[in-house]
């Protein structure tokens, strides 16, 4: 008997095995694809599928999903035991490389460039295929989103379901956005995956009547997607668990510099904020929220730090408020002790009854035991409870009325935070500049959290009425990113010159809306975009944002509207409802806004305060409407 060498043997077998794969493909091609489709994108995707039980065991229904990437149809095909006929984009069904494999699932081919006739022949095969009972899939966007935010859905859906019975079940693809098969960092394949295998929910909701409109469908998938943002595993379980982990990744890095001359490294602030928070324990034993009377700077960056660290909840005042509002504040917030973060604070706290915790005006730097110390800190578990907790009351703006107390969660916040960074892709090499004082939840969730966790550096200026001071640290600090309030963007336009945001690659408004003309003459001015959003202190602030428009070359995503307050955040759904009964209305009439999503307050702190969340939804009381490509606009 002849003795064949390992590599012939193995050369051997592996041609048996491509015969038999071969044979396979030859004999029951659906089958196969699907057993192959099934094993990759297991090993590449930790799939969570939620909701599998809506999908009909038998008989015909079209999935209606939101379409993120190239890999969408094979993680659907995944996720249910019945076969799905997609409609596919006809150059990807035409392709040698997918021609085989698209053939073999029974895909429908369909283009826009395809004219009219063949258009019509595709829906129609797609409508035969449900009446013949099998399950059809549709991306009702047209194409794969660019910006992270979903498009319009085109109303070849309800050519496909007109005269039948069938249901629509709308699926939701969450996480797939940032996966490398997605346009996330303008680029297709070229990243590196944040983990594998990469995590991914495939959600499918309660089915539809066949006579749902296009608009009607796509706000199903939007709601299913704000409810699949909840089976998120998140980035950080809370609050500390995301500044040890900027503390692990950055060190020695400057974390924040402010305009009385303080510099920190993300080392120095866990060591300073590890002190101040025995400072607290033993000057405050026993009270749950501590209010923080300071200006935007280093210094109530590291008490706000000191009081996640010892599990207590911060309520953050601006010192340039009278004592006498800054009383009536703390009583909204059923709140008695304050931590002065310098001088001035601790005069304007003394005029108040509450008891007082005076810092220095600039943190101490920790000694070098003390530093390393707090890097072995740094890679203690966190715990998941945490995230129900409440991490900070902020208040809103009052302007039908006394200023309410709103109680958020570390959960509410992180939330909110993880989908800002979904749909605007900022990075640990960004620097964010801001001057916004902090008593508002856009001062403390995205001018503090949101940098700290993200691993950003940070730029503070004490008043952002001094325009020329502020405009010479960005400048000097070379940001790329700016937090400013609405009414000091005239005072930008009339004090600094554009060279000092030369530097600035997006400006994000928070506060009341944007004069068109004010925006308009910003952007010549500085030759940089404004970023309007929409967010309310109940929303932990931000529901709604305008990103950056998307061209491709063969066509434009639109990511903002001047005027517009934006598309929703990922995990946010919005609804246009009734004043009189709450029913959804139309699309372009208007109503009150409604938002759900995981960024809905706890509640407020005076229980007698009415309540406006119900069933999830928060009624934000402002009036506005929504038009056919997703964006919303805050008519009063």
């Amino acid at each position: 008997m002849p003795e064949f060498s390992f590599v012939t043997v193995l050369a051997l077998l592996l041609a048996a095995g491509l015969l038999a794969a071969l044979l396979c493909f030859w004999l029951v091609p659906e089958r196969f694809v699907r057993a192959l489709n099934w094993i990759l994108m297991h090993s590449v995707y930790r799939m969570r599928i939620v909701g599998a039980e809506n999908v009909p065991t038998e008989g015909g229904a079209l999935i209606v999903c939101n379409h993120v990437s190239f890999a969408d149809p094979a993680l659907l095909l995944c996720s249910l035991r019945r076969p799905i006929r997609f409609l596919m984009f006809r150059p990807l069904y035409e392709a040698p490389l997918f021609h085989p494999f698209a053939k073999a699932m029974q895909a429908i081919p369909i283009s826009g460039s395809d004219g009219r006739e063949k258009v019509e022949a595709a829906l129609a095969e797609a409508k035969q295929r449900i009446k013949e009972g099998e399950l059809v899939g549709i991306f009702a966007e047209g194409g794969i989103t660019r910006t992270g935010q979903m498009l319009a859905f085109r109303s070849g859906l309800e050519t496909i379901m007109d005269g039948t019975d069938a249901a629509i079940i709308p699926a939701y693809l969450d996480q797939v956005w940032g996966s490398i098969f997605s346009f996330s960092q303008g680029k297709f394949l070229w990243k590196v995956p944040k983990e594998l295998p990469y995590p991914v929910t495939v959600a499918f909701g309660p089915a539809l009547p066949a006579s749902s409109r296009a608009e009607e469908v796509r706000q199903a998938v939007q709601e299913l997607g704000a409810e699949s943002f909840d089976h998120r595993k998140p980035e950080f379980q809370n609050i500390l668990d995301g500044v040890k982990r900027s503390v692990r990744r950055k060190r020695g890095r400057i974390c924040a510099v402010d305009s009385f001359g303080s510099e920190l490294s993300f080392s120095a602030l866990l060591a300073s904020a590890r002190q101040l928070a025995k400072e607290i324990e033993q000057t405050f034993p026993g009270k749950q929220r501590i209010a923080v009377i300071g200006c935007p700077s280093t210094s109530v960056l590291v008490a706000n730090v000191a009081l996640v660290l010892c599990g207590r909840s911060s309520v953050n005042l601006d010192q340039n408020d009278e004592a006498q509002l800054l009383a009536e504040l703390m009583r909204g917030a059923a709140v008695d002790s304050v931590i002065a973060a310098n001088s001035q604070a601790l005069a304007k706290a003394a005029q108040t009854s509450a008891n007082v915790l005076p810092m220095a005006d600039k943190p101490a730097h920790g000694a070098f035991l003390s530093t390393l110390s707090c890097f072995i800190y740094a890679f203690g578990a966190g715990r998941a409870e945490i995230r129900e907790r409440e991490a900070a009351v902020v208040f809103t703006r009052g302007r039908t009325g006394p200023r309410k107390a709103v109680r958020l969660s570390h959960g509410n916040i992180c939330s909110n935070i993880e989908s800002v960074f979904d749909v605007l892709e900022l990075g640990s090499g960004d620097v964010l500049a801001a001057a916004v004082p902090a008593p508002n939840a856009f001062a403390v969730t995205l001018g503090m959290w949101l940098p700290l966790l993200g691993g950003m550096k940070m730029v503070y200026h004490a008043s952002e009425s001094d325009v020329v001071g502020f405009a010479q640290m960005i400048q000097a600090h070379k940001a790329t990113h700016l937090l400013l309030s609405s009414h000091s963007l005239e005072r930008f336009i009339a004090d600094a010159a554009p060279e000092a945001l030369a530097s600035v690659k997006r400006v994000f408004v928070g506060g009341s809306g944007v004069a068109v003309e004010v925006a308009k003459q910003f952007q010549e001015h500085f030759g940089v975009q404004l970023y309007e959003g929409y967010g309310t202190a109940e929303l932990s602030p931000m529901a709604l944002v305008n990103v950056p428009d998307y061209d491709y070359g063969k066509g434009k995503q639109v990511g903002r509207k001047i005027g517009s307050a934006g598309h929703p955040l990922p995990g946010v759904a919005v609804r246009i409802a009734s004043e009189s009964d709450n029913r959804p209305l139309p699309i372009g009439d208007q109503g009150l806004l409604l938002v759900k999503g995981p960024n809905v307050m706890l509640g407020y702190v005076q229980d007698g305060e009415k309540q406006a969340v119900e069933e999830g939804w928060f009624n934000t009381g402002d009036l506005a409407s929504l038009d056919k490509d997703g964006f919303v606009s805050i008519t009063s």
